[in-house]
């Protein structure tokens, strides 16, 4: 019975840790997965949390038995994987979450006018500064109000403004 504990702990990190590894590919480019992607990464990866409980609550009873030293030792390491395992599934739950934010769905959901704004937030300069200065480029000229972060100046639509709107949305199409 311990040799099969042993493979399934051993065999599930492995599994996990490639699986881990696959999402982080996807954290720079999130649209690539769907919502029920991101359903059934959170469901098996929460089985093999509750999996883990199990696991931990066997190792400790062979633990408190008799056992050979060579016994023992597979049990104190299989204590020690079963937590590495724990670890990693907690942090590909939590990369789950964040991979969530922004699926196919997601994207599909929002405006050319929101997809597009968000590109060019993306490609904006930031600054490091925790305390904005009160100058107009602080600004908002519109409602007055001081926003606390680096304001990116959008053109004015004047004459033309279908024009210039029409190239906002091909801009929020090119995404």
């Amino acid at each position: 019975m311990l040799a099969t504990i042993a493979s399934l702990i051993d065999r599930g990190l492995a599994d996990v840790r490639e699986h881990h590894a696959m999402l982080l590919k996807a954290r720079s480019k999130p649209f690539v997965l769907d919502d029920a992607t991101i359903a059934d990464t959170k469901r098996v990866n929460g089985e093999g949390l509750e999996w883990c409980d199990v696991y931990d609550r066997q190792l400790e009873r062979w633990r408190c038995e008799r056992l050979t030293r060579a016994q023992q030792g597979e049990v104190a390491r299989l204590q020690g994987v079963s937590g590495e395992l724990r670890v990693e599934l907690t942090r590909i739950l939590e990369l789950a979450d964040e991979l969530g934010r922004g699926t196919i769905e997601r994207q599909l959901a929002k405006s050319d006018l929101e997809l597009g704004l968000e590109r060019l937030l993306e490609n904006a300069p930031h600054t490091a500064s925790s305390e904005p200065e009160s100058t107009s480029e602080n600004t908002n000229a519109s409602s007055g109000r001081h926003h606390g972060r680096t304001a990116i100046e959008l053109p004015v639509l004047r004459n033309g403004g279908a024009r210039g709107l029409h190239q906002g949305a091909a801009i929020g199409a090119a995404v």
